[in-house]
């Protein structure tokens, strides 16, 4: 499944990467049990502009992400790549040996921006990646 902001050829598009999302829950050295969920996402054809992009991931979210029960969550992270060769739209991690690993986390220069998300005290964290800021 995707999104489509608009017609057009060279439109953005969503495509989750459900095969990656994460779910991770314990208790803190403190007793406070906290459960963390990680999804991921890849958009073509991104808006170079940073409004743009933002206005995209916003009605994205509130569209398609933001129905399901996010009370029982500490934090939820939303991380959107641009669609490039290394990181496609059909993005899959592999794992083919000891040191032939590859995770999304390895495709830092592709990331657009991250959305986290802490339900229970309603705190928000935007934040938006430049290359020129990247290794």
């Amino acid at each position: 499944m995707f999104y489509t902001l608009r017609c057009g050829a060279d439109s953005p598009e969503v495509f989750p990467l459900t095969a990656l999302t994460r779910v991770a829950s314990g208790v803190t050295p403190t007793g406070v049990e906290y459960r963390t969920r990680k999804e991921y996402f890849v958009v073509a054809n991104p808006p170079t502009d940073q409004d743009d992009v933002a206005r995209l991931v916003e009605d994205y979210l509130a569209e398609r992400h933001m129905r399901h029960d996010q009370t029982s969550y500490t934090a939820i992270i939303w991380s959107f790549y641009k669609e490039t060769d290394y990181t496609p739209r059909d993005y899959v991690e592999s794992d083919r040996g000891y040191f032939d690993k590859d995770r999304i986390e390895y495709h830092a220069r592709d990331i657009l921006v991250v959305v986290k998300l802490f339900p229970r005290s309603d705190k928000r964290e935007i934040r938006f990646f430049s290359p020129d800021e990247l290794p």
